[in-house]
């Protein structure tokens, strides 16, 4: 696809006019932009912070329900052991 002179015309005057306008344009959207990012920065940093102390809150529920898991398990088979038949000991006779 070859380029008219019209869109050459047009090619050019559009890079003249953004040559032209960007010390003026890219120091205000610079200016702007730093607060902005700035701001979105901060914002995920307590995102994450936030999802860290969840995340913790929840691995600590998680240790917690698997200790007292273990513990009724521990109970169940003291109480198992506990109330089984003992095994008769046979008196040896010589």
């Amino acid at each position: 696809m070859a380029l008219s002179s019209k869109d050459a015309l047009t090619i050019l005057v559009a890079g003249a006019v953004g040559v032209l306008i960007a010390p003026v344009v890219l120091p205000t959207v610079l200016r702007l932009g730093r607060p902005l990012a700035k701001s979105a920065i901060k914002a995920s940093i307590m995102v994450y912070q936030q999802a860290r102390e969840g995340a913790a809150e929840l691995v600590e529920t998680l240790e917690d329900l698997v200790a007292e898991a273990q513990a009724e398990i521990a109970a169940e088979a003291s109480a198992e052991q506990a109330t089984a038949d003992p095994v008769p000991i046979e008196a040896k006779v010589d």
